[in-house]
């Protein structure tokens, strides 16, 4: 499976575009669409790209989160909630996703209501809850059982 439209455009909306090398809420050093600069790329702080290059970078940072949500998850899932799935993980982190609690339960055929909290308890940042997390773990959520 593979994040849709609707999903990208989420994850669009939730991580915001920026053309230039930033630290991000939690001081990593980020560029495009929500992309942590890995050590050996040619960013820094300040350097800039166009949407085109940034849009490469987003295409390919969701393909390497489709393929852990698609390894990771072995039950049947609708599209909607491998949409919210590939934003959580592309959020939090594969290796977060891939050991957390909440994978396990959704595995496990968990109710809705036994993934609801392991789903929203991700609102945190460098430990502080962060408003603009509460808000977009609930709308994964509600895209998630819709």
């Amino acid at each position: 499976m593979t994040t849709d439209s609707a999903g990208i455009t989420l994850i669009k909306e939730f991580e915001g575009t920026i053309l230039h090398g930033y630290n991000d809420q939690s001081g990593y050093l980020t560029i495009g669409t929500g992309h942590l600069v890995r050590k050996g790329e040619p960013y820094i702080k300040g350097t800039a790209i166009s949407q085109a290059v940034s849009d490469i970078i987003l295409h390919s940072d969701l393909r390497a989160t489709e393929y852990s949500i698609n390894t990771g998850v072995t039950i049947s899932i609708t599209q909607n909630q491998f949409n919210a799935l590939v934003s959580l993980e592309f959020n939090i982190g594969g290796h977060a996703f891939g050991t957390s609690h909440l994978l396990r339960a959704i595995n496990a055929g968990a109710d809705n209501l036994i993934i609801k909290p392991l789903w929203l308890e991700w609102n945190r940042s460098g430990g502080r809850v962060l408003s603009d997390l509460v808000q977009r773990r609930q709308k994964e959520y509600n895209l998630y059982i819709s």
